[in-house]
């Protein structure tokens, strides 16, 4: 398909959601009062594209954005633009200017309010008041239940539990909400920041807004099945624009609040593939109504928008003289198949990277996370920047190789308990695995894990073994709970970066990453 066609698709795309909005106005003249709400979420500094190469980008967000508005405001409709959250890690652009450049791409793409995410504090609350001393976004930042010491003053002049806006003669009140999951909430600060539960939090904010505001809507970094529960326990919100679990909502879902009344959950899923786009009716002293709603595709050879590009440009130039051009593009292996992110079947990938931090740490056997992968690349050549972008974790984008390698001894028994557990449980949940083996057994309708092995040998109950971890699964599993301290002894930072680690496993494979057998 050539450019040109894509680009008079795009604009048909467009061209036909004027057309409704239009009928929408003609049909309710005189009684409607419409807003537009735009959003997206879970972006992660992916400036250039998507998860694949067909998608995203965000100067093309950003002419998809400002198309909408201005077909909103030829037709006399007021709109408001939102950001559900994880803006910044997730992508190698993370490490441009050490994390400035997502902070100013996402604020160039104009959205009234964001709420911050897991990934925009996993730096911590004093990483993130750093940011915040040298740059000041224009948009509303929010986070109600994100608390922190008042010593981080940029913080406290920044994050707003809320926002409240006039649209359309109304009041819109936004409310932002964060994870209080404990597999990140660890990160916010030891005894500097931590996360309120959200659900209590938005009670006590929605006493302050439901009375004073036309409209509450909750910009949530929750996930899918939190906004249910949001949902289902509050009595106040109109709507819930959401983000977290990475979630393609082609349809608002629908959940009833406490007094029976539906409330509307929408999200765009991940990494700019889409905008949401969405017309309600928000007469007053009627209940919200939506008269459209539909995830608009941002295809990658689409409009974009000159200054943002210019922007994306810059930051690719960032990192260039950050990695070296020339080191960051060389072709330095081959890989059989595409190197997919791992979810509940095993990849060549996965095992290439278990196999990478049981060789980097000289351990028994290794641990990897396989949900917290980056995005999937292609088939073929692999250079730096492929392994960079196939695993784009770092708690610090002032480290430019991502998280260090380590590792923590434990005794046999607990890793027979832990299997064991995690196999009963089978929800899906995968780890990567080197060195260790055990069968997955079905006995009287459950899964039991049996005849567990380390490097072929049986397992020694008392025997301590050392397990390669990434830096996420090592310090988490140390500072996450302090109960953890007593089964994780010597918990080690190899001080070698999984993105170094990776190309040196890749020169012992001969430089191919080969399709499982």
């Amino acid at each position: 398909m050539s450019a040109t066609h894509t680009q008079t698709s795009f604009f048909l795309k467009l061209l036909q959601i004027s057309i409704a909005s239009w009928l929408c106005c003609f049909s309710t003249a005189g009684r409607a009062e419409l807003l537009e709400i735009i959003h997206t979420n879970d972006l992660h500094s992916h400036f250039e594209r998507a998860s694949t190469d067909k998608r995203g980008g965000y100067a093309r967000i950003k002419a998809a954005v400002d198309q909408l508005k201005s077909q909103a405001a030829a037709q006399g409709i007021d709109s408001i633009t939102l950001d559900s959250g994880d803006f910044t890690e997730g992508s190698i652009f993370y490490q441009a200017e050490a994390g400035r450049r997502s902070w100013e791409l996402i604020d160039s793409i104009g959205f009234d309010a964001v709420t911050i995410g897991n990934h925009d504090w996993l730096v911590g609350v004093e990483g993130v008041d750093n940011m915040l001393q040298s740059f000041r976004p224009s948009f509303q930042f929010l986070g109600a239940n994100f608390i922190f010491d008042g010593k981080f003053k940029a913080l406290q002049e920044t994050l707003k539990p809320y926002a409240e806006f006039s649209r359309s003669g109304k009041r819109i009140a936004v409310l932002g909400l964060t994870t209080d999951e404990m597999l990140y909430t660890w990160l916010a600060g030891k005894g500097e920041g931590y996360v309120l539960p959200p659900v209590e939090q938005a009670k006590q904010e929605l006493a302050k807004l439901v009375g004073r505001n036309d409209l509450v809507i909750a910009l949530s970094h929750l996930g899918l099945n939190a906004d249910q529960g949001l949902a289902k326990k509050t009595l106040g919100i109109d709507l819930i624009v959401g983000g977290h679990s990475h979630t393609e909502l082609f349809e608002p879902l629908y959940i009833k609040n406490p007094a029976g009344a539906p409330v509307p959950i929408v999200q765009t899923g991940h990494a700019g593939n889409y905008v949401g786009d969405l017309l309600v009716d928000v007469t007053k002293g009627q209940p919200m109504k939506i008269l459209r709603y539909q995830l608009v595709p941002i295809p990658v050879d689409g409009p974009q928008d000159v200054g943002v590009s210019q922007l994306v440009q810059n930051s690719r130039e960032d990192l260039e003289k950050l990695y070296g051009g020339k080191a960051l593009y060389e072709p330095i292996g081959f890989a059989e198949v595409p190197l997919e992110v791992p979810g509940s079947s095993e990849t060549a990938w996965g095992n290439f990277v278990a196999a990478t931090l049981q060789d980097a740490a000289d351990a028994d056997m290794s641990i990897d996370a396989a949900e917290f992968f980056g995005e999937v690349q292609p088939a073929g050549p692999i250079t730096r920047e492929t392994l960079f972008e196939g695993y784009p974790r770092t708690f610090d984008p002032r480290k430019p190789y991502g998280w260090d390698v380590w590792s923590f001894e434990v005794r046999g028994w607990v890793l027979a308990l832990a299997f064991t557990e995690l196999t009963r449980w089978g929800n899906g949940f995968r780890l990567n695995i080197s060195g260790l083996s055990f069968d997955n057994v079905l006995k009287n309708g459950k899964h039991h894990a049996a005849n567990f092995k380390v490097g072929g040998d049986k397992l020694k109950m008392m025997k301590k073994y050392r397990v390669g971890v990434a830096e996420g699964l090592g310090r988490g599993s140390y500072e996450m709970v302090a109960l953890l301290k007593l089964f994780f002894h010597n918990a080690q930072d190899t001080q070698i970066p999984i993105w170094k680690a990776l190309e040196a496993q890749l020169k012992k494979t001969g430089g191919k990453i080969r399709a499982l057998p």
